[in-house]
């Protein structure tokens, strides 16, 4: 019987080796590494139990009254084993969407911040070699600015309470709101042609929008490192958890953290 089942535990291990590439698709992906690294080690583990919970799984699916079984038993028992196991490797798995969304809400203050600091650097292009401005200058301005604005509107317009890291979560809320309280100060300086306060105004949006991409630095960096652990428990680490933040990390940290404790805009 020990030969047996050492028969139908091997033969399961290379059905399943065979088949999980194909079959165990992930879903869509949401936080930015914070579990991703324990979600696919956990997957991983129920889809690849050790040996020999395999066989007490493809044995407690053989009716054997005799201690027997024949080549179509094992076929039904392999089958059924396999998709009990494929269904706990995808509940497991699941949680991966998370992922996915909290990279979509953090895109969604990316991209535009993006887009808005490629527009407002055409305009401070035009400020710092223009000699002179003339009305059609002013009037090319406001169009520049009125696209940017388009582009400011829809910074954060996610659901940001989505996303599990506080400090992010907080941080983007932050930068947000700043760089849309400088709305009404660039208007005013477009519509009064007041050169040195826009050229000051725009810059202290860009730095506001860079900050974006510091804070998005710093959510790229945790997936990274979670990633990393994982890839490191793969090559037979003991633990998937990686150090609580990285250096890069503290880096972007510190760079938003600075920005935001300058002065507010002044007209």
């Amino acid at each position: 019987m020990r030969q047996t089942r050492r028969l139908a535990g091997s033969l399961l291990l290379t059905l399943l080796l065979a088949v999980i590439p194909a079959t165990v698709q992930p879903q869509e992906a949401n936080t930015a590494g914070t579990r991703l690294g324990s979600i696919i080690k956990s997957a991983i583990e129920t889809a690849l139990p050790a040996a020999g919970q395999i066989v007490d799984l493809i044995w407690s699916k053989i009716p054997r009254p005799d201690n027997r079984i024949d080549r179509a038993q094992l076929t039904s028992a392999v089958a059924s084993a396999r998709l009990d196991l494929f269904s706990s490797a995808n509940a497991k798995i699941a949680p991966v969407t998370d992922v996915v969304s909290q990279l979509n809400i953090v895109n969604q203050y990316l991209e535009p911040a993006v887009e808005a600091t490629h527009t407002t650097s055409m305009m401070l292009g035009a400020l710092s070699t223009a000699s002179v401005l003339k009305g059609s200058d002013w009037a090319t301005l406001a169009t520049q600015w009125k696209v940017s604005k388009n582009f400011l509107a829809s910074i954060g317009t996610g659901n940001a309470g989505a996303i599990p890291d506080l400090w992010l979560r907080d941080k983007l809320g932050k930068i947000s709101n700043i760089s849309k309280e400088l709305i009404p100060y660039i208007d005013a300086d477009i519509s009064q042609q007041r050169r040195t306060p826009l050229i000051q105004h725009l810059q202290d949006l860009q730095s506001r929008l860079s900050d974006v991409s510091a804070a998005v630095g710093y959510q790229l960096s945790d997936l990274q490192g979670h990633l990393d652990a994982l890839a490191k428990w793969a090559r037979g680490a003991q633990s998937a958890s990686p150090a609580p933040l990285s250096r890069i990390q503290i880096k972007f940290m510190q760079r938003v953290e600075t920005d935001l404790l300058r002065t507010r805009p002044t007209r």
